[in-house]
């Protein structure tokens, strides 16, 4: 008559006999995955306890408060910087480039090509001291404000709300 049907899956055993072994004994992957994950976290519950630490933290972490005089002072420091000086550097960084790409040769360099790689190298340097001079100042409006509110805090770091600022506006 009406036999229930057996679910599982067809294997060979020693003997070279098919045997059906049935889905029950095999565990899901489900669980075998869970059974790792907490067998992981009972042997190092260190790494466990800090991974949910920071994970915690960016969740619900919100920054430092950024006072409105901090906000003044680093506006202002920040508008104290030549951004004329840094375009017209980057400019000339680009008509170096493009001088010496089409002055030099497939296998050489002649005279002409090496002052076109003497000004795309001093052109290069006055780019890298604007950046230099662009990236010191936004780091020193930065420090200025928190030296002023807590001695231990040199710069404001990752954890103040500045850093969600200047991350989302810099990056993209």
């Amino acid at each position: 008559a009406d036999l229930p049907a057996i679910r599982g899956r067809t294997t060979m055993d020693p003997t070279g006999q098919q045997v059906q072994r049935r889905d029950a004994d095999i565990p899901p992957l489900l669980s075998l995955f869970v059974n790792g994950a907490k067998n992981f976290a009972k042997k190092n519950k260190t790494i466990t306890g800090s991974y949910f630490l920071g994970l915690f933290l960016l969740l619900f972490a919100t920054g430092f408060k950024v006072t409105d005089d901090m906000r003044v002072a680093y506006d202002s420091k920040l508008n104290q910087i030549d951004d004329t000086s840094k375009q017209a550097a980057w400019t000339k960084l680009r008509r170096a480039e493009e001088r010496h790409y089409h002055s030099k040769g497939f296998f050489s360099c002649d005279a002409n090509c090496q002052n076109a790689k003497r000004e795309l190298d001093a052109a290069r340097y006055s780019y890298d001291t604007q950046v230099r001079a662009e990236n010191d100042a936004v780091s020193d409006a930065k420090a200025e404000p928190a030296e002023r509110t807590s001695p231990s805090a040199a710069v404001c770091g990752i954890l103040s709300s500045w850093a969600g600022d200047g991350g989302a506006t810099s990056s993209w």
